[in-house]
C-alpha cells in the first residue's frame, strides 16, 4: 500500500510540472521538503504536519495568484480526498500553506508554521535561489530590469 506521503508527492509533481524551470518548481518544494526535515528533527516539531506543509506550500503556484490562497484550497481539496488525516490535520497543513509567504513572518503561531516559514525563504534566498532569480531574469528579458528598483 502507498503511503500518504508518497501519494501526496506525486500528487504534488503532477499538479507542478507546469511549473518545470521556474523558481517555484517540485525542485524548489524537493529542497524546501528536505530542509524542514531536518529543521524540524533538530526541533522535535510535528514531523508528519511539517513535511505535509512543505510539499503543499507552492502548490497554489499551479492555479494562480495569490498562490499561498490558491494553494491553501487546493491543499485542502487534495488532503480531504487523497488523504486519510483526520479533519483538525488538514487544517493545520492548509493554515501553515496559507501562512507561509514571507510577508506573513511577524504572523507565525506554530513551530511547525515557522519551521515551512524558514525552510522555504532559506531555499528561496539561499545560493539555490538567487541563482534561480538570475537564470530566470535572464530567460526573460521583457521582465523590468532590477537596476531602477534598487536605486544603483
Amino acid at each position: 500500500m502507498e503511503s500518504a506521503a508518497k501519494k501526496l508527492e506525486d500528487i504534488v509533481k503532477e499538479k507542478m510540472s507546469a511549473l518545470e524551470g521556474t523558481a517555484h518548481s517540485y525542485a524548489h518544494v524537493d529542497r524546501v521538503v528536505k530542509i524542514a526535515t531536518i529543521l524540524a528533527e533538530k526541533e522535535q516539531a510535528d514531523m508528519e504536519l511539517v513535511q505535509a506543509a512543505s510539499l503543499l506550500q507552492d502548490i497554489g503556484y499551479a492555479v494562480g495568484e495569490p498562490h499561498n490562497e490558491t494553494g491553501a484550497k487546493l491543499a485542502n481539496e487534495i488532503l480531504k480526498t487523497s488523504t486519510n488525516y483526520p479533519q483538525e490535520r488538514i487544517e493545520r497543513i492548509v493554515k501553515i500553506v496559507l501562512r507561509h509567504p514571507i510577508a506573513f513572518r511577524d504572523r507565525l503561531e506554530t513551530l511547525e508554521e515557522k519551521i515551512v516559514w524558514d525552510a522555504d525563504n532559506i531555499d528561496l534566498l539561499g545560493v539555490i535561489g538567487i541563482a534561480e532569480c538570475f537564470t530566470g531574469l535572464a530567460r526573460n528579458r521583457s521582465r523590468p530590469r532590477l537596476t531602477p528598483v534598487l536605486k544603483i
